[in-house]
């Protein structure tokens, strides 16, 4: 059922910036083919979900607003798209409740069928990419998805500069992962997405940024970043997309938490470092963003403001850029660390038996920021359900992260 927008004006950093009352509704899944259309398209049409979206997906005007949705969705792989399971389902439902007009995914599985292709692919007709949409067109209210995007990054991938006899062996891998194709991302839309036009960055070097950590690594720990090693973990994907008569380009990003190893910290936050300098124009080797772009910051960064191990200030690269909006719904259920109406994410999760989330830990690590060239959202929220209501079995049973959603004025 849809419902009316309920919009406040932007606060400070770590405010409350809007809300969304919601209706609990019950959907219930549609089964889909293990072999989805290449094509891409369905016949189904409707009027939008929950305050979502709903876009035509046509080449006039554009909407008033335009929903634009982030969500990790855990280890979201092959298995899960041509199975049926509880999980793929319960993120399905999730998804189609809020009805998002662009949809940006993380941890997704880049379907490899026999020699992988190089890193910095970017795939228009994968597999998975069409097994994901049409799972979504099964259930949504609104327009149908007709486009899609997948990419295959660093993640899994050996890194061929890799010197077992002075280099630590971490940077044996371009990216970590027990196998390629792995947490890569795909992007769904009513859009066109302009594939052509799309970027996945992975091959910067590190040691190639201008302020990077390479030094302070070496200070604090013995470890010399050894040259050409690629800052990106999966990639910075970077994917245009024409809505009427402009262009969203959404910046996706995911790199790995700054934990579990002692390089991790100083290479996340270059990461992060490596997206300001991309928006500044001074990305090494990479074409900045045109002027006055239209662009939204999508993605699980893997830092908290105020708590968790990255180093101080990661955050704020972001945060205090003058072409970013910092906006974060603060409507979550979360109950846990200095702002817990704004944790994206819940260690306790995934899991079917909806565990009670403030017995393990949880943080803020997701983000949708839009550009000034936009403008402050109309309203934004969060999928992390009260634990106490039957909402938090479907939201613990998809995923350890939560979806974000955001109505960027158009």
């Amino acid at each position: 059922m849809p419902l009316p927008h309920q919009v406040t004006p932007l606060g400070p950093r770590h405010k409350p910036i809007a809300a969304l009352t919601l209706l609990s509704a019950m959907f219930m899944i549609i089964g889909c083919s293990d072999e989805p259309s290449q094509s891409g398209t369905t016949t189904s049409s409707g009027s939008g979900g929950a305050g979502g979206g709903g876009g035509s997906g046509g080449a006039g005007a554009g909407p008033h607003s335009l929903r634009v949705a982030q969500y990790n969705i855990y280890f979201l792989d092959t298995s899960k798209l041509t199975g049926v399971g509880p999980q793929i389902e319960a993120a399905v439902q999730v998804v189609t409740r809020f009805n998002p007009d662009v949809l940006a995914v993380n941890e997704f599985q880049y379907d490899v069928e026999g020699t992988p292709p190089p890193p910095g692919t970017i795939n228009g007709s994968g597999l998975n990419g069409a097994r994901l949409m049409d799972r979504l067109n099964g259930l949504t209210q609104g327009a149908p998805y007709t486009h899609h995007l997948i990419t295959f990054g660093n993640s899994g991938v050996s890194w061929s500069g890799y010197d077992g006899a002075t280099d630590d062996p971490y940077f044996s891998a371009a990216g970590e992962g027990s196998t390629p194709g792995m947490f890569n991302y795909a992007i769904i839309s009513r859009y066109p997405i302009l594939a052509d036009q799309a970027r996945l960055i992975v091959d910067v070097p590190w040691l190639a940024l201008e302020g990077h950590s390479g030094e302070a690594l070496e200070l604090a720990t013995g470890i010399t970043v050894p040259e050409d090693y690629p800052l990106f973990a999966k990639g910075l994907l970077i994917v245009p997309i024409q809505v009427g008569d402009h262009v969203l380009h959404v910046i996706a990003n995911h790199p790995f938490p700054p934990i579990a190893h002692v390089v991790r910290p100083y290479r996340h936050h270059d990461e992060i470092l490596g997206m300001k300098l991309l928006l500044d124009g001074n990305l090494p080797g990479v074409d900045p963003l045109p002027p006055d772009a239209r662009f939204v910051i999508a993605g699980d960064l893997n830092v908290d403001p105020d708590d968790g191990d990255a180093l101080p200030g990661t955050i704020d690269l972001l945060f205090d850029h003058p072409l970013v909006i910092p906006s974060q719904p603060s409507d979550g259920y979360g109950s846990v660390g200095h702002t817990p109406e704004q944790n994206t994410q819940a260690s306790a999760c995934p899991s079917s038996s909806a565990p009670d989330p403030s017995t393990e830990n949880q943080f803020q690590l997701d983000y949708l920021m839009p550009s000034t060239s936009i403008g402050e959202p109309l309203g934004t929220g969060m999928f992390f359900p009260d634990p106490t209501s039957t909402d938090w079995a479907l939201a613990c049973e998809a995923s350890d992260h939560m979806l974000l959603w955001a109505d960027l004025p158009w």
